[in-house]
């Protein structure tokens, strides 16, 4: 297993007190969550290394027979091996992620896995199936009321509407997402 402290050596940051909690942690589902942060942490700064986390957490929770920490970790690899354009290799695990989320019975990590699965669609431009996969994470998202991702959707929704040429549409939710940027807007500032 890869030495995480070498990644992040002198810096005094979150990942710090991620890395201290990950040396105190034995084989558990602490430490697959905290192998899933650490990945997030490292998603902008070096994808190698959030890939090289995602992986020990998976293999992790596959060891520990941590279902949770599966789907999880699959979903985001999936979103990671997206973000280094390997599209077939990220679809495919999204769709794994999918049948553990399915399976655990997780709204959220189902709702969220359309997301990432319509994101996959749209950036090889199939527009069909990327609104098909957006309008199925939006219904998933809608009864547990998670509006950053609702105003996710529609925005999505919209720019697959307009790239499919339906302005309509289109307008529809790009208008619902600004609603809802304007409420949160609105609100924040009280």
């Amino acid at each position: 297993m890869m030495s995480v402290s070498g990644f992040v050596a002198g810096q005094n940051t979150d990942a710090d007190k991620l890395i201290k909690t990950l040396e105190k942690s034995k084989d558990s589902t602490e430490r697959v969550s905290t192998l899933i942060s650490l990945s997030k942490y490292y998603q902008p700064l070096n994808l190698d290394t959030a890939i090289a986390l995602a992986h020990q957490s998976y293999e992790l929770s596959k060891k520990i027979e941590y279902a949770y920490g599966e789907a999880w970790s699959l979903n985001l690899l999936g979103e990671l091996y997206t973000k280094k354009d390997n599209y077939f290799f990220g679809l495919q695990t999204e769709i794994n992620a999918l049948k553990l989320f399915e399976k655990l019975n997780d709204q959220k990590g189902i709702a969220r896995t359309y997301y990432i699965i319509g994101n996959i669609y749209e950036q090889v431009e199939n527009y069909q199936q990327a609104l098909n996969n957006f309008t199925r994470s939006l219904n998933k998202f809608e009864p547990i009321n998670d509006t950053v991702f609702i105003m996710n959707c529609y925005s999505s929704l919209g720019y697959n509407y307009y790239k499919l040429d339906n302005s309509d549409s289109a307008a529809k939710y790009a208008q619902l997402a600004y609603d809802m940027v304007r409420t949160r807007k609105d609100n924040n500032e009280r």
